[in-house]
């Protein structure tokens, strides 16, 4: 293949995926992204990097998933050294990294069927077809845009291995093996996508790389079960295999459509929990979808053509997502059809390959519509993940019983500062599930933020009595105890929060807090110490360290605390206030004015005594 049309591919390749998903980039933080990226301690600070190998994706916003995914979370760790919590930043990484997927597509293909032109096609319709935004659009969806560019590069070195005899691509490929499994562990699949490509092209097994393959296969489980023991634990295996099986031919009968006619897409499909019936129409639908492409495959077999691998390449890699061998969080998911979609656009890419060979204008015209309209609705699509409220108040539409949707809706409208229709959806939340921790948390901590104690104890004891070991409400339990003036107690449910995890900034700021109001400064200054070392993004322990300085006699001290604390958040109003009384100390006025100026400009009070002292110095200022 000429280089020259390479190369022409490569950039067209890029160019629509920048061009479609650049309306994402100013998406804030949704979902997951807040407790992986935004309220996660361990990405934050370069020594975590290890642990983010031995722990829980969310142990460091003491959040647990029972997920084992170090490298997604070590891009994430990357991406907060480069941007800090820029969110356009993590959003450009995502959207490179589902580009680098679409090229790995264009390489794979490539080498696997020697055409440029369904390679061409398979990666375009891959880069824009909409089904792909949970994945894009979603800071922490890139998950799926790791496992599949390293399933892709491990297979690429692969099929050179096995065809030059590289012994350089056999070790390529069992590294891509290794970071795709890091990424998630999806990429488990890959043994048997490897033993796949052996019968597809009807040549021998290479047992020893197989055998090194699963040496790390079993490796992974081991020091994966090690840290969470079983994954198995999840009560839909509470129902046997065969009632299992409707919800899979539901799901395969919305997974065409959804291919096919990409519209009304959303984030919220149903529980992994939820049993279908073989009477369902759609769980008909599916059989019958099934039984054409087992049909096919079984007509296919002696051929073993491009629509053969297809097929096989789309059952095979929505196993693992089927809910039927291991738990899933939802019985079906766009986020899903991530990887297996490739063997829908090979379908397409050949067709439309067939076609350009006889009507070239034609199909052009066509291919170039399809393309067209799939970035429309993309681009489209993209604003759904844009911001909190408008995203759940969505998703709510297609779920209309989803405990946990009412309740994200409700916490982004406190966000918002609307209280009432916080509280609307948290009791709704509770309406639904009465079980659902979370949203008996949120509505405590409306509660409390508006000095309401004994509601909010009563409700955040409730949490403890459905959930024991949340250390977030041991904490806000604290927070409940030190509104009251009851110290002792308040102590108390802080430290047993830090019991549970170590790791909770907040408890040891709240202990600071409580420590500094006992006179107890020693502490105070240690609590807040240990604060800002579990989070070092901590602007608040910063400013009420600084505070502490100034009582201390250790105005330096206290300086470089207000200075640290607005380099992390600038429109802090209350440290511009501390800062500018600072730079009056220090007879430096201008500076005082200018701080004091912009903590007014963000609504910070500051005293009428300290703006009668400044206002000599504004006049000569003039």
């Amino acid at each position: 293949m000429p280089h020259r049309k390479v190369l022409l591919h490569v950039v067209c390749i890029i160019a629509l995926g920048i061009i479609i998903y650049a309306n994402s980039l100013d998406g804030q933080f949704i979902w997951d992204d807040v407790h992986l990226i935004k309220n996660n301690t361990h990405i934050k600070d370069w020594r975590y990097l290890p642990d983010l190998f031995k722990e829980d994706i969310g142990a460091g916003s003491a959040h647990p998933y029972n997920f084992y995914r170090p490298f997604l979370m070590s891009t994430l760790m990357l991406d907060y050294s480069l941007w800090g919590l820029d969110v356009r930043g993590y959003h450009l990484t995502t959207i490179l990294i589902h580009i680098m997927a679409g090229l790995a597509i264009y390489w794979f293909v490539s080498i696997l069927f020697h055409s440029d032109i369904v390679s061409l096609f398979a990666s375009l319709l891959f880069i824009s077809h909409p089904i792909h935004t949970e994945d894009v659009a979603y800071i922490t969806g890139r998950a799926d845009s790791l496992v599949f560019f390293f399933i892709l590069i491990s297979l690429i070195f692969y099929v050179r291995y096995v065809r030059l005899g590289s012994f350089l691509a056999s070790i390529i490929s069992l590294l891509g093996y290794c970071l795709a499994v890091l990424s998630k562990g999806h990429g488990l699949i890959l043994p048997v996508l490897i033993i796949f490509y052996h019968y597809f092209e009807r040549i021998k097994i290479k047992k020893l790389y197989l055998s090194i393959m699963f040496f790390l296969t079993a490796v992974y489980l081991i020091l994966r079960a090690s840290m969470f023991g079983s994954s198995f634990s999840y009560h839909i295996y509470l129902s046997h295999f065969w009632e299992r099986v409707p919800g899979f031919f539901v799901a395969l009968a919305g997974y065409v459509r959804l291919l096919l006619v990409p519209v009304n897409l959303h984030a919220e499909y149903g529980d992994g929990t939820e049993i279908f019936m073989m009477a369902d129409i759609q769980a008909k639908i599916g059989l019958a979808v099934a039984f054409l492409l087992i049909a096919v495959l079984l007509w296919k077999k002696e051929d073993r053509d491009i629509l053969f691998f297809s097929i096989a390449w789309f059952l095979i890699t929505l196993l693992p997502s089927s809910n039927l061998f291991y738990p899933a969080s939802a019985y079906m998911a766009e986020r899903y059809l991530y990887i297996p979609s490739l063997g829908f656009f090979l379908i397409i890419g050949h067709t439309a390959s067939v076609m350009l060979n006889r009507h070239k204008r034609r199909t052009i015209f066509i291919f170039s519509s399809v393309i067209i309209l799939y970035s429309a609705l993309t681009m489209a699509q993209n604003i759904y993940w844009k911001t909190p409220i408008e995203f759940y108040s969505r998703t709510l539409k297609y779920s209309p019983d989803s405990a946990r949707i009412m309740n994200d809706l409700g916490y982004a409208y406190y966000n918002a500062g609307k209280d009432k229709e916080a509280v609307y959806y948290f009791r709704k939340a509770i309406g639904a599930d009465p079980n659902y921790t979370n949203a008996y948390d949120n509505l405590g901590l409306m509660y409390l933020a508006n000095g309401n104690n004994d509601k909010a104890l009563a409700l955040f004891k409730k949490v403890i009595e459905l959930a024991p070991q949340n250390s977030n409400t041991y904490n806000n339990i604290g927070s409940v105890y030190y509104a009251r003036g009851d110290s002792e107690k308040a102590i108390y449910y802080f430290n047993k929060s830090l019991q549970i995890f170590p790791g909770q900034s907040s408890a040891y700021y709240n202990l600071g807090n409580v420590y500094k109001e006992r006179g107890e400064y020693a502490k105070s200054v240690s609590m807040y110490k240990n604060a800002i070392e579990a989070d070092s993004d901590f602007a608040k322990a910063y400013n009420n360290l600084g505070i502490l300085y100034i009582d201390l006699g250790r105005p330096e001290d206290a300086f470089l605390m207000f200075k640290k604390a607005l380099t992390i958040r600038p429109t802090y109003g209350m440290a511009h206030a501390n800062l500018s009384t600072m730079y009056f100390s220090r007879k430096e006025y201008a500076l005082a004015l200018k701080h004091c100026d912009t903590a007014l400009g963000l609504g910070h009070q500051v005293a009428p005594s300290y703006l009668k002292a400044l206002r000599p110095y504004r006049n000569s200022r003039k």
